[in-house]
């Protein structure tokens, strides 16, 4: 049990904790929000005794095993990854390696190579490095590049390696600082698996709403130097949260008619000689009414606004044949695939898979070695990368910024823009230099939204903001009229704004129409079956019967569910060959724009077969 016993903290004129009391059992799966500069990290480092306190104290059960992880460590490693991994396992850690030191020399005929390898079987080595390499494998690192020095990462793979062997140490209390930085999406999936099924507890702190969902039990939320409690995931914290900010205006727009309506009384009585004593008496029990006063979140009323679109072609992006590389590593080859106007399409791939590049092709900022793209009639396109938020103005203030890159039709609405983005009151006055990263990120965005364009590309435009600024992003973005081509690793953005995937894999480049849910079951059935074909190429012998038993065994736990879920791609790719249809009606037979029409209408229909096909397997499956 950790108990936290009047924590206080104060940085100059800014309270941090304010006599912060709470007791946090060991296996608690709470998540930590809040604004940022709240103090999250902060709260961290004290109860992992990294943080001096202005007041109160943190007292840990004696014996009770507590693992913090940092937003940054850098690691200075002389060894390979598993090596490195293997040293969380403490004085084992120490053997394999020395074990291994002398497996290059060539000496394993000494007595101190036997006397180690008898120590590591003698403490379960095998199982150990087993759980070694799966933990890696499920945090992206292939088998293939276990023994790459750790030296040669970057720091996002860097960062991974710490977290294995973090979890490695089976802490009783994890004390989690952002533990999906640096994480594409499936290695996140697999890591909100792993805590699902871990004993352990822990404090997670995280700007990725899918995961505080998935994973957490009780939510605490730091802000103002209270920390609040709610029993239950980060969706419940926040319809609790909504209840009670409906409850207390109730409550405060009652008040106010009835201290609106004393008042008047008051005034009345006082124009009468013989009630003035008794005006006198009701304004001091009004001085004495405790008022209802509610800190409330700075959530913006309204939506973002975005200038009036220009229209543009039925296709706004075509892509054929589009290749890259860097030396001898293939990022990406042959890529060809159309963005209709409209779609919202988000590219998704392991890190280091080509996300970015692709990305940066399009607009320029890498020249592609093969291949061509173009865009459609009337598209005007707006650019985030990272690279914008070094390049504001530092001298200038926030509301100059932003009004400085604004079209015409916009320069009337920027502070609607930065209200929307959380910038409110004074805090427009600001200058850029003061700014967090996460509100200069803001800053960043609100420029390339009051853009006259109808096509964003984007890559990870919710780096830095917070759980609020997300949401009115990821809102913003799904009611956007215009094109999307976005990279994010967050699992709850790429579900709500997607209309559409590309996956890059390996160098191939795949386009799937419909949201990320659908492209996910869709390769779970991929894997399924090949896992299926795979079984029955090894054993010939084998019955029909039970490989097909398997196979159904791989289908999703609710069936219901997944026909829901095909059900919606049949319709959208239903409406989508329709038009296509209607497309190849305005172009003449036998011309260059016919046969790229008509090969998007094939491509589309041997969708829907698809989809229909699955339909039938997966209702198959659930009736059997």
């Amino acid at each position: 049990m950790i108990r936290l016993q009047g924590l206080s903290l104060v940085f100059g004129e800014q309270t941090i904790f304010n006599n912060i009391t709470q007791l946090i059992q060991e296996d608690e799966k709470i998540g930590l929000v809040g604004p940022n500069g709240a103090g999250k990290s902060t709260l961290l480092k004290a109860i992992a005794g990294q943080q001096k306190l202005t007041g109160g104290h943190v007292q840990i059960t004696s014996g009770m095993r507590v693992a913090y992880l940092p937003q940054e460590v850098v690691l200075q490693s002389q060894y390979s990854i598993f090596d490195e991994t293997m040293l969380a396992y403490g004085e084992l850690g120490q053997w394999h390696v020395r074990a291994r030191e002398l497996e290059r020399a060539g000496q394993m005929d000494c007595d101190e190579y036997a006397t180690l390898q008898s120590d590591l079987a003698a403490h379960d080595y095998g199982s150990k490095a087993s759980q070694a390499r799966k933990v890696l494998v499920g945090l992206g690192f292939e088998q293939e590049r276990h023994e790459m020095p750790v030296s040669t990462l970057s720091v996002g793979w860097q960062m991974r390696v710490v977290l294995t062997k973090l979890l490695l140490q089976d802490a009783d209390m994890y004390l989690f600082d952002e533990p999906t930085n640096h994480l594409d999406l499936q290695a996140r999936e697999w890591l909100c698996r792993f805590l699902r099924q871990s004993r352990s507890g822990y404090l997670l702190i995280s700007h990725d709403r899918y995961v505080l969902d998935q994973v957490c039990e009780k939510t605490f939320v730091l802000g103002k130097g209270k920390l609040r409690i709610y029993d239950g995931n980060y969706s419940y914290y926040r319809r609790a949260y909504d209840e009670q900010v409906a409850h207390f205006r109730a409550a405060k727009e009652a008040q106010d008619r009835d201290i609106a309506q004393r008042k008047q009384t008051i005034e009345r009585f006082k124009a009468k000689a013989s009630k003035a004593k008794m005006a006198k008496s009701m304004e001091k029990q009004l001085d004495r009414m405790e008022r209802v006063e509610f800190d409330e979140e700075m959530v913006p009323e309204i939506g973002l606004p975005f200038p009036p679109l220009e229209r543009a072609g039925e296709v706004v992006l075509r892509v054929e044949n589009l290749s890259k590389s860097f030396g001898e590593k293939l990022i990406f080859k042959d890529a060809s695939f159309e963005v209709a106007r409209g779609e919202r399409i988000a590219i998704v791939a392991p890190n280091g898979a080509g996300k970015t590049t692709l990305l940066s092709c399009l607009y320029g900022a890498h020249k592609p070695d093969a291949g061509t793209f173009s865009f459609g009639h009337n598209v005007a396109t707006a650019v985030f990368e990272q690279e914008q938020v070094a390049a504001l103005n530092q001298n200038a203030t926030v509301l100059e910024e932003v009004e400085n890159g604004a079209c015409k039709t916009m320069r009337g609405q920027v502070r609607r823009v930065l209200g929307a983005l959380l910038f409110s009151g004074d805090s427009v006055h600001k200058k850029i230099r003061v700014l967090s990263g996460g509100e200069r990120n803001r800053v960043a965005l609100a420029k390339l939204l009051v853009q006259q364009v109808n096509m964003l590309i984007l890559d990870e435009p919710t780096n830095h903001l917070d759980l609020l600024a997300q949401q009115v992003l990821t809102e913003g973005l799904a009611s956007y009229q215009g094109t999307v081509i976005f990279v994010s690793h967050d699992r709850d953005v790429v579900s709500k704004v997607a209309t559409a995937i590309i996956s890059l894999d390996q160098g191939k480049v795949s386009y799937y129409p419909g949201t990320y849910e659908s492209f996910c079951f869709m390769r779970e059935q991929q894997a399924a079956a090949q896992s299926a074909a795979q079984r029955s190429n090894k054993g010939v012998a084998q019955a029909a019967a039970p490989v097909k038993a398997k196979a159904q065994t791989d289908l999703p736990a609710d069936p219901r569910k997944a026909l829901q879920a095909i059900e919606r791609e049949i319709a959208k790719l239903d409406e989508a060959v329709k038009k296509a249809v209607m497309v190849l009606g305005d172009y003449e037979y036998g011309t260059a724009e016919y046969d790229r029409a008509l090969d998007k209408y094939d491509r589309l229909r041997e969708q829907l077969d698809e989809q229909q096909k699955l339909w039938e397997e997966v209702y198959a499956a659930s009736v059997a």
